[in-house]
């Protein structure tokens, strides 16, 4: 499973000015959801943000509290592709190939995320995978909303996805499937996926 971090599982923005219960809800959603996945797969979490943010955003809006949890997963830094001059719309489409040469043989994948990076990085993913390794992986991509207004559509969303998460891990026959976590977006899935 392949998880972005801000705006998907943490928004530093917009805990800035959250309450401490906001803070400790959101915290158990991503929590929960984390120790879900690592019960049936590997977690990878791809970030454009730089090296070390993960851990320090955990850490400074949750604390110490299920800290341990990322030493759990392997956190990909997309940004380091900046240095090497490309653009911000493809640093997760060249990160990816790290995570494919690696986790090539996982046949089903799951990427969580918040914008249209994400899907092209997840369609990267099956395009790569299929021409270096001639395997043709099941993807599902949970589409979180764009640049959530509060830290209760954060919320949201991850208690939507862990309700729904075992239907997407029992689900094998779809090439690609979209999951659209909140409707009010302006794009018909099926454009997206095309």
């Amino acid at each position: 499973t392949i998880l972005d971090w801000d705006d998907t599982l943490l928004s530093h923005y917009l805990l800035e000015n959250s309450c401490w219960s906001e803070l400790r809800e959101l915290e158990t959603r991503v929590v929960t959801l984390m120790r879900l996945l690592l019960k049936k797969t590997k977690v990878v979490i791809l970030t454009n943000s730089e090296e070390g943010w993960v851990k320090f955003s955990w850490e400074k809006y949750f604390g110490h509290m299920h800290i341990d949890i990322l030493e759990e997963v392997e956190i990909v830094s997309a940004r380091s592709y900046e240095k090497k001059g490309l653009h911000l719309d493809t640093w997760k489409q060249y990160a990816i190939k790290h995570i494919a040469k690696q986790y090539y043989y996982l046949t089903h994948v799951i990427s969580i995320g918040d914008n249209e990076r994400d899907l092209l990085a997840c369609k990267f993913y099956k395009r790569y995978v299929q021409k270096h390794y001639f395997v043709k992986p099941t993807l599902k991509f949970v589409k979180f909303i764009d640049n959530p207004q509060c830290v209760q559509d954060l919320t949201q969303q991850l208690s939507s996805v862990t309700n729904m998460l075992p239907n997407l891990l029992a689900i094998g026959n779809a090439t690609i499937m979209m999951v659209v976590v909140r409707t009010d977006l302006h794009k018909d899935p099926e454009e997206i996926l095309d």
